[in-house]
C-alpha cells in the first residue's frame, strides 16, 4: 500500500487512516525536530513535510465522511487518497472549551465542548465514552471535531469516577452515569436551546438508552457496540460462585480495580429491554458483528424493540473496538449523517 503526502498532517484529522495496514512511513521524530514534522495519532506512522497546508486522508474505496472535498485526487484502490480542504480542519479554526458541570452527587464532571467555527450551532449532541474509555478516546474528539465542522455544537465529557471527574471508579453504576449524562443534558441545556442528540460507545450507549427512554427532550440516539443486557456480561466473566464471593465481600477486581457489590446490585435492578421500549426519538444502532463482548444478537434485539425511528447497521468483520479503521471510518459517516439529520 502507498501514501501521497501532500501537506501538513493534522493528527485529529487523520489518525483513523494513519492506522490503516500500520504504514511507516519516514522516521520518528525526536524530541527537538521543528514543528512541521508532525507525528499522527498512531506511534507507527510519521511524516515529514512542509507545514501551512492541513489535510485529511481516507481510503479510495470509502466516501468520505466530510461534505467538502473541492480537489480529489484518483489513485487505485489500494493506495490511500489524501485530499485538501477549502477549509483546515485543525483545533485552530474551530474553539474547544474546557468546561465542568456537577451531578446530583455532587461530583465535578469534566468536559470538552467543541464550538462550530460559525458560531451558530444548528444542533448539539453529547458523546458518551465507554466503561474503560473516557473524554479523550480518539473516535469521540475525532466525532466532537468533524461535528463542529458540521456546525453542530459537540460535548464530549467525562462520567463521574475516570478522566478529569471526581469519583471512585470502584463506585462506577449504570444508575450513575444515567445520571452523569441528565447532568450533562442540563449543562447542554445552557449553552444551546434547539435539539440535543446524544451518541453512546459500548457502556455509554446503554447508559444513553436508559436515559433516552426517561427523557422526551432528546432528539435522536446512535449506540455503538451497547449491551442490551450488561447483566450477562458478568455471567460470562464469573461463575456463580464467583459472583457470590463479589456480594459476599461486597466488591470484586477487575483488570487489577476494585468494584463495588453496587454494580451487581444495579445491573440486578434494571431491564435495558424495558427501557428500550420507551424510547420516542428516531435511534441508530451500529454494531460488529464479531464482538466477543457485546454479542451482536443483542443488537438485533435492541432493534426489536425500539418503537420510534431505526435503523440497524451491522459491520461485517467488526469487532467491540472497531479495531479496523475503514470499518470505523463508516461508523463516523453513518453517526454523523443520523445526528445532522435528526439534530441538526
Amino acid at each position: 500500500m502507498k501514501a501521497i503526502v501532500v501537506g501538513a498532517v493534522n493528527p485529529a484529522a487523520t489518525w483513523l487512516i494513519a492506522r490503516v495496514a500500520s504504514l511507516n512511513t519516514g522516521t520518528q521524530p525526536q524530541k527537538n525536530e521543528p514543528a512541521d514534522r508532525q507525528q499522527t495519532m498512531n506511534s507507527n506512522f510519521f511524516i515529514s513535510v512542509p507545514p501551512g497546508i492541513q489535510i485529511v486522508t481516507f481510503p479510495f474505496s470509502q466516501k468520505h465522511p466530510l461534505r467538502s472535498i473541492p480537489l480529489p485526487v484518483s489513485f487505485c484502490a489500494s493506495a490511500i487518497v489524501l485530499f485538501v480542504l477549502e477549509k483546515p480542519w485543525s483545533r485552530s479554526t474551530m474553539r474547544e472549551e474546557k468546561v465542568f458541570f456537577t451531578n446530583q452527587r455532587g461530583e465535578r464532571l469534566a468536559g470538552i465542548l467543541h464550538h462550530p467555527q460559525s458560531g451558530n450551532p444548528r444542533g448539539a449532541v453529547i458523546l458518551c465514552h465507554g466503561m474503560e474509555s473516557n473524554k479523550e478516546s480518539e473516535k469521540l474528539v475525532f466525532l466532537g471535531q468533524a461535528l463542529a465542522q458540521r456546525d453542530m455544537l459537540a460535548l464530549r465529557f467525562d462520567f463521574a469516577c475516570v478522566g478529569e471527574s471526581t469519583g471512585c471508579f470502584e463506585n462506577i453504576t449504570y444508575s450513575g452515569e444515567v445520571e452523569d449524562l441528565k447532568a450533562a443534558f442540563l449543562f447542554m441545556r445552557t449553552r444551546y436551546g434547539g435539539k440535543i442528540a446524544i451518541l453512546g460507545s459500548s457502556m455509554g450507549g446503554t447508559v444513553t438508552l436508559l436515559f433516552a427512554a426517561q427523557s422526551p427532550e432528546v432528539s435522536a440516539v446512535v449506540t455503538i457496540a451497547a449491551p442490551l443486557h450488561p447483566e450477562r456480561f458478568l455471567w460470562r466473566l464469573s461463575t456463580p460462585e464467583e459472583l457470590q464471593h463479589w456480594r459476599d465481600r461486597g466488591f470484586t477486581l477487575y483488570h487489577g480495580r476494585r468494584i463495588n457489590v453496587s454494580l451487581l446490585d444495579d445491573l440486578e435492578r434494571m431491564n435495558v429491554s424495558d427501557a428500550a421500549k420507551e424510547i420516542s426519538c428516531p435511534v441508530l444502532i451500529l454494531h460488529g458483528d464479531r464482538d466477543d463482548v457485546v454479542p451482536v444478537e443483542e443488537a438485533h434485539e435492541l432493534y426489536r424493540y425500539i418503537p420510534s425511528a431505526k435503523r440497524l447497521s451491522i459491520l461485517q468483520g467488526g469487532d467491540h473496538r472497531l479495531s479496523d479503521p475503514s470499518l470505523m471510518n463508516r461508523v463516523v459517516r453513518e453517526a454523523m449523517d443520523w445526528l445532522c439529520e435528526y439534530a441538526g
